[in-house]
């Protein structure tokens, strides 16, 4: 039986991730996102600031699971393609993705 892959925005995919990566992704969340205040932001976007800032690729669906097992509340789970949530823009990695300390 061939092994089928599951598509990008599958939350399981986090759990096919090298333990070093779930890791690595749960500790750059505590350290670089603030939930409280914030706005909402798709998991998509906090992907490739994740894959920015560390250089290493993870799905949506890595994202969206890593997140919630973080405790960030997810605005609409029921969304297929992007999760959306409430992240402050004073949190270190959207400051350095979207350059505000030099505005």
């Amino acid at each position: 039986m061939k092994n089928k892959a599951l598509p990008t925005d599958n939350p399981k995919n986090y759990y096919h991730e090298p333990v070093e990566t779930q890791k690595k992704l749960l500790e750059w969340i505590a350290a670089n996102l603030i939930e409280r205040g914030g706005s909402w932001r798709g998991s998509y976007e906090l992907k490739e600031i994740f894959g920015s800032d560390t250089g290493v690729y993870v799905s949506n669906g890595t994202m969206k699971t890593a997140m919630r097992i973080s405790g960030f509340k997810v605005q609409d789970d029921r969304e297929l393609k992007n999760w959306g949530f409430k992240i402050n823009k004073r949190s270190p990695a959207i400051r350095r993705f979207y350059n505000l300390d030099k505005k």
